[in-house]
């Protein structure tokens, strides 16, 4: 999505990146190089023979390629969480907020499903915290008007009270649960949805607060 024209897509395949929108490096170069050697290979033995040998579109061709380096990478909305909280890219401003926050809302079931049938193992824990950081982020940065009819109040509270996905996820999910109410024009303090333990968020004062059916 990054590449408008050849030119761009050239200059961003020679280039290291590690913007939140595009992770290319060397070890993505190499994945590329053998995924396209089924169709390189034939093509240049037929055009020593032929120089006029044109390359025929096929249905193979459109499988898309798969980078075996990335698949640990947890990408919603065309966005890399983990780069996109990294240092480097403090500075990084989201082209469309918007978008991005439709996707992340769209990515809570399946997010409490993965928490679920994994039994919250660390990654899924650690997927749904930057999950829950970045719809932070597009609430109290950007505003994104989007976020003002969240579609998974349901999913956010059942995340909040899930012990085993640990105290800081679950005080992610409190603190994502107050940023939304103050969103909609409610007055809450942090203390209104924790409980009488710091790190875990009181769900029956939440609801109390603005609660799912009122969001």
């Amino acid at each position: 999505s990054n590449a408008r024209d050849p030119a761009t897509f050239k200059k961003l395949v020679r280039e290291e990146n590690k913007d939140p929108s595009i992770l290319w490096g060397p070890t993505q170069m190499k994945e590329l190089k053998k995924a396209m050697e089924p169709f390189v290979t034939p093509l240049r033995s037929q055009l020593k023979k032929n120089p006029d040998t044109q390359f025929t579109y096929t249905e193979q061709c459109r499988k898309p390629v798969v980078y075996k380096s990335l698949r640990d990478e947890l990408c919603v909305g065309n966005v890399y969480l983990r780069i996109l909280f990294s240092k480097e890219n403090a500075e990084y401003r989201l082209p469309s907020p918007g978008l991005f926050g439709k996707a992340l809302m769209a990515y809570m079931k399946p997010m409490l499903q993965r928490l679920k049938e994994s039994k919250c193992s660390a990654k899924a824990v650690t997927d749904c915290h930057y999950v829950l950081r970045a719809q932070l982020l597009v609430v109290q940065k950007y505003k994104a008007n989007i976020m003002m009819d969240y579609k998974a109040f349901e999913e956010l509270l059942e995340i909040m009270i899930m012990e085993a996905a640990g105290p800081e996820t679950q005080d992610m999910a409190g603190s994502l649960v107050i940023a939304l109410l103050r969103m909609t024009g409610r007055k809450v303090s942090h203390g209104t949805v924790k409980g009488m333990e710091e790190t875990k968020p009181n769900v029956k004062k939440c609801v109390e607060a603005g609660g799912t059916e009122k969001i």
